[in-house]
Parts: structure tokens; sequence; C-alpha cells
């Protein structure tokens, strides 16, 4: 590859500093994402600013900031699924957004959390490397995002302009949110972008 692109980095506690670094080889099944729009997350904040942000959580420098992020598949590995969350196809330039997974570890795919759409709780997580660091982890504030297959990708309408697309991870909280707070466990949602409509 030899391509060279900029990251935001975090070194220590609010300390950023925009660094140069290679696009990483791809192992056969992951890919790599190019960046379009990242949003900036409560949780961002938190963990630019302390080393322990959260009490059962110790921050790691230096790492890239950013998980709710849009953008365009720039290149696949030679074994990459082709197929997003909901079965469609995937190819090179889609427009996407992604599930990211966590800082060290990735779930199994294959108990019962994450049959059920639940890995967040998955007891047998696999461990994982950042291939663009050596310490810490990287998420998407940067001009590329080196993807591991077990994150879900989710292909975007082309229409959807990259200031509404960012919003899905946020969005999907919300939904989550309120179908755990109702008495069903269901919740029905609607969002539609483009002209106004007035009832």
């Amino acid at each position: 590859m030899g391509e060279r692109f900029n990251a935001a980095t975090v070194l220590e506690p609010n300390v950023i500093e925009v660094r140069e670094y290679s696009k990483p080889e791809l192992a056969p099944l992951d890919w790599l994402l190019n960046v379009k729009m990242v949003g900036i997350c409560g949780t961002d904040h938190h963990m630019i600013s302390s080393r322990k942000p959260f009490p059962w959580e110790e921050t790691i420098y230096p790492f890239i900031p950013g998980h709710e992020f849009v953008g365009e598949i720039d290149e696949i590995g030679s074994d990459f699924s082709g197929v997003d969350a909901q079965g469609l196809p995937l190819k090179k330039g889609d427009y996407v957004t992604a599930r990211p997974v966590g800082k060290d570890s990735v779930p199994c795919g294959k108990c019962y959390y994450c049959m059920n759409g639940m890995p967040v709780f998955c007891p047998a997580r696999i461990p994982i490397k950042h291939p663009m660091l050596l310490r810490g982890f990287q998420r998407a504030f940067a001009e590329y995002r080196y993807m591991h297959s077990s994150e879900t990708i989710y292909k975007l309408p082309e229409n959807m302009p990259s200031e509404v697309a960012v919003l899905t991870e946020p969005l999907a909280v919300a939904i989550h949110a309120f179908e755990r707070a109702s008495d069903t466990g269901s919740f029905g949602c609607f969002v539609e972008w483009g002209q106004e409509r007035r009832l």
C-alpha cells in the first residue's frame, strides 16, 4: 500500500495531535473505511480528558477517538463477506456505517448474546489488535479507519446526507432506550429526511 493519512491521536489527557499513519495491510476478512464524517460523543470527551473516565475502565494511550461515523468502503480483504447486517450486497465505494467493536476485543458471534442481538454482553470475547497503534485503539477521527470483520456493517442510502447518516448510532441508542422503557418491549420509529411535511 504505502499510502499515508492523518488521524487525530490522543497522546495523554487533553493532549491531541494530528499524526500521520500508513494505510495498514488488511487481514482477509477485514476492510478499510474512507471516513466522511464523525460525531462527537460524550464518551469521547470523557476519554480525552481523563485517564479513568469511568469507574470500571482506565484509558490506554495513545488512542484515536470517534465511534459515531459514516464513510465509504475503500478497500476490502480477499475473503470479505460482501454483505451487510441486513443481507444487502456490499462493494468498494458503498456508503456505510458500522457498529464498532470494543477497544481490545470483539464478540465471539456464536454465544446466546451474540445470536440474540446483544453482543455487548458476550462472555467469550476474542482479543484483537489495532494495526496502526502498538497500544491503545483506533476509532474514526481519521481519514481512514481499519474495520474488523466482526464489526456490523450497515449499508446506507446514497442520497442520505452525511450530517444525517452520522447520527445513526445516537439514534439507535435512543430507540433502544425507548424499547427498554416500554411495557411491551417494542417501539415504532419513522425517520425521514428531505422535504418538510405538515399534517
